[in-house]
């Protein structure tokens, strides 16, 4: 009797804390008008206008857009009676053809790649309702995970492309949607980054197509798998990991940003996992702040927060398993995850300095609602 009071008195404390806290914003989802191209943007309804005074009027919630175009085209390729591509994608291939004979070795991305879509039709293809859920029920609540969290000095007009990213688009993925990028999509609404929507039939790595001045990504290819999409917590916050790799949680540019130490053990390459000696830590100022305080370490005592060594991956780009196993980017093998966004995270985009974290405390994402057994 005593432990069901107990459970109730904590519920009770729980909810208490949770409706104290009336500041957690929505996202709204602006779809585009008539004429205008296939994009759809999502930005937090109320900004928190608390934070300004706290990190600068300049930082304001990050705006996400979703170039949804080749989609909806390949909804409708699949969908329709239709045996060809549209004349775009033809010309493309065309053109993707022609270039690549003149492309050197470093791109590594074929052509075919890029605009063979058909076996996308298939087994497994997309639907018209696939598609709903993954734009209508998925992006919008994944978008959410990081408005509500991250901030940004936001764009003013329209998502410039600076020069020196055009030249950088060439054969791989984001030629695909060199267009859109290079016309900066001037009749959608402003955001501040940018995700084009591409389908295939396997796990794809994200690829950052444009960077600002300070290095902040501004657009990215994610890839949807059509069989995988649903609108369940798990795929929402896979989409939501997806997208943080998108916004720069990558290995290269964390290493550009040189918040990366390599550290090296002297050990037979038969005798460490995979036969590498090298691994890789993000050892920010914050992180190591973050790290401090939640493991409760005395200076000195801890260095960063070591990356998953993994099989298929010289340059991990996740946390270690061992150490954050339920952490949004933590790698995955299918088994069940909390998958939360915790300040480890946080700390590491903190660390970029073009992104500002929203205080956790106050947006309550500190509550942890234990599982009570039956």
């Amino acid at each position: 009797m005593e432990k069901h009071s107990m459970r109730h008195l904590l519920w009770a404390a729980l909810f208490l804390l949770y409706c104290s806290c009336g500041c957690l914003a929505a996202v709204v989802q602006q779809l585009p008008q008539k004429g205008q191209s296939a994009l759809q943007a999502y930005t937090v309804s109320s900004d928190t206008a608390a934070d300004d005074t706290k990190i600068g009027s300049d930082w304001k919630a990050i705006r996400i857009g979703v170039y949804t175009k080749l989609v909806e085209d390949m909804v409708e390729f699949c969908t329709t009676k239709k045996k060809e591509m549209p004349r775009e994608y033809e010309e493309l291939a065309r053109k993707y053809e022609e270039e690549e004979e003149d492309a050197d070795e470093e791109h590594e991305e074929p052509a075919q790649e890029l605009y063979d879509l058909k076996d996308l039709c298939n087994a497994d293809k997309i639907t018209e309702d696939k598609k709903k859920v993954l734009f209508e029920r998925v992006l919008p609540k994944a978008i959410k995970l990081h408005a509500d969290r991250l901030k940004v000095k936001q764009v003013k007009g329209t998502l410039m492309i600076p020069r020196k990213e055009e030249q950088k688009i060439r054969n791989n993925i984001c030629q695909f949607f060199k267009d859109p990028l290079t016309k900066n999509v001037t009749d959608g609404p402003v955001v501040d980054f940018m995700i084009f929507a591409s389908l295939s039939k396997e796990p794809q790595k994200v690829v950052i197509c444009s960077q600002d001045n300070e290095n902040r990504p501004t657009s990215a290819v994610i890839k949807f798998i059509p069989k995988e999409i649903e609108a369940t917590r798990q795929y929402i916050r896979l989409t939501a990991h997806e997208i943080a790799h998108g916004l720069g949680f990558q290995h290269e540019l964390m290493k550009e940003l040189n918040m990366i130490k390599e550290r090296s053990i002297d050990l037979p390459r038969e005798l460490v996992p995979y036969g590498r000696n090298e691994f890789y830590m993000v050892n920010s100022t914050k992180i190591v702040e973050v790290l401090k305080s939640h493991y409760r370490c005395k200076d000195g005592e801890i260095e960063g927060l070591y990356l998953e060594d993994e099989e298929d991956s010289d340059l991990p780009s996740h946390w270690e398993r061992l150490i954050a196993k339920d952490e949004l980017m933590s790698t995955y093998f299918g088994e069940p995850s909390g998958m939360y966004y915790s300040a480890l995270t946080l700390a590491a985009f903190e660390g970029m300095k073009f992104y500002q974290a929203v205080s956790l405390v106050r947006m309550c994402y500190l509550i942890v609602v234990p599982r009570l057994s039956t």
